[in-house]
């Protein structure tokens, strides 16, 4: 076997077929964070000219120091269960690392630890990775956090996913709670369209998102930051802005349309002979029907008055690649629950990847807490609404090289938090 380094174009090319595929380890990922001071290293153990393992690395250098942390976003991609393999590469992987002046290696790896349903139970025959965590921690690695139930240093260790490959979109949609096939039944009737923004569009994205981060209390990521995403990714195939938008005064105008017509068909029914059962069962249905009409007119004409044109109530970050499509990101204006486009522009793109050939839909972060008192209970309620199970990952190892430059590291880091503090 040979280590060797990849071109960033040739990377991606190289490893896709690789086990463990995801987003994270393309060099589009490398070169997005290249923006924020990652420098990317793309490196690969080559087997009689196949390339059985690879790793996309970044690494941070040090204020001060000659030193740099490496992280393996999402790494490495091989098979882990290959003990052999494992060793071999992990052990060139720390000497690369170690000839390029780096103080530590963080890796997460995308690889199940446990098989849970959709409560989040492990399941008695399913499968356990304990055996790579032992490997891991044989090779020198220190499990972070353990087998936390919350987010790790980097990325969440707990994500949400439904499985579509051998589902057709009658069998996908018969999953979903009798709550979200009626809210996504909602599209027609309030004229929502779901769509792909264009390259001049990003900023339609940024302001859902901004509304959102300021509605969750959570820091958004800056517009130019979008747009790398968008510049790095999309022609690619890797990344794709979706959302949700309505035209108010038409949607309206078809809302008065239907709010008429079911009052034209109460006064018909209530001018029947009224002493059936059936009569009076079909007019009790129709006054649900046209109070929920009459809620929907009031309030969207609140919102259609002094706006014209298409407005984006939602949207979605999409990142296809591998075997899956991943949301990672998720945004909507909270003052238009009532028309539910988060629901709605779901579905849509769980009908869409379906067709593009995808075997599941990753909601990506959950965290491992399922009691009812957790703050956070309502990301995993809500996605578990859509059918599908709780994927829970292996978590993140590190590999300390310099003890003390990680000390500095650390202290640098500290200090320079305090001062933005100040600063803020």
């Amino acid at each position: 076997m040979r280590f060797i380094t990849l071109k960033a174009e040739e990377f991606n090319a190289k490893t896709r077929h690789l086990p463990c595929a995801n987003f994270h380890q393309t060099a589009n990922w490398g070169k997005l964070k290249s923006y924020t001071g990652w420098i990317p290293h793309h490196v690969a153990l080559e087997d009689e000219g196949k390339i059985v393992a690879a790793s996309l690395l970044l690494a941070k250098k040090t204020p001060l120091f000659n030193s740099y942390l490496f992280y393996a976003p999402r790494g490495f991609l091989i098979d882990f269960n290959d003990k052999e393999l494992l060793d071999t590469f992990t052990k060139e992987v720390l000497d690369y690392v170690k000839k390029h002046k780096g103080f530590e290696l963080l890796i997460d790896p995308y690889l199940e630890y446990r098989h849970r349903d959709i409560e989040g139970e492990i399941i008695d025959d399913g499968f356990d990775n304990q055996s790579v965590v032992d490997q891991l921690l044989s090779l020198g690695f220190h499990h972070n956090n353990g087998f936390n139930l919350y987010n790790e240093n980097l990325q969440p260790r707990w994500l949400y996913v439904i499985d579509i490959k051998d589902k057709d979109e009658k069998a996908i949609i018969k999953d979903f709670k009798s709550e979200v096939k009626r809210r996504a039944k909602k599209k027609d009737f309030f004229k929502i369209d779901c769509r792909e923004l264009k390259a001049d569009e990003v900023h339609l994205y940024k302001e859902v998102m901004q509304h959102t981060a300021k509605r969750r209390g959570f820091l958004d990521r800056s517009e130019t930051y979008y747009k790398h995403m968008y510049e790095t990714m999309h022609d690619d195939g890797i990344l794709r802005y979706f959302v949700a938008e309505i035209d108010f005064r038409e949607t309206l105008a078809n809302i008065k349309m239907e709010l008429d017509a079911s009052k034209a068909k109460l006064e018909a029914l209530k001018a029947k002979d009224t002493q059936f059962t059936k009569t009076k069962n079909e007019i009790k249905e129709e006054e649900v029907r046209l109070t929920s009409y009459q809620k929907s007119y009031d309030t969207i004409s609140r919102y259609a008055d002094g706006r014209s044109g298409k407005h984006v109530i939602s949207g979605v970050t999409l990142l296809t690649y591998g075997d899956e499509a991943v949301q990672l990101l998720a945004g909507n204006y909270d003052e238009f629950e009532i028309l539910y486009s988060s629901t709605i522009l779901i579905t849509e793109l769980i009908k869409m990847i379906k067709k593009e050939g995808y075997s599941r839909y990753n909601f990506y972060g959950i965290t491992g807490d399922f009691s009812n008192d957790n703050p956070l209970i309502g990301l995993y309620t809500f996605k578990k609404s859509f059918g599908g199970h709780v994927v829970e990952l292996i978590g993140e190892f590190e590999y300390v090289i310099s003890r003390p430059m990680k000390t500095l590291y650390e202290l640098g880091i500290k200090c320079y938090n305090a001062m933005k503090k100040v600063r803020d």
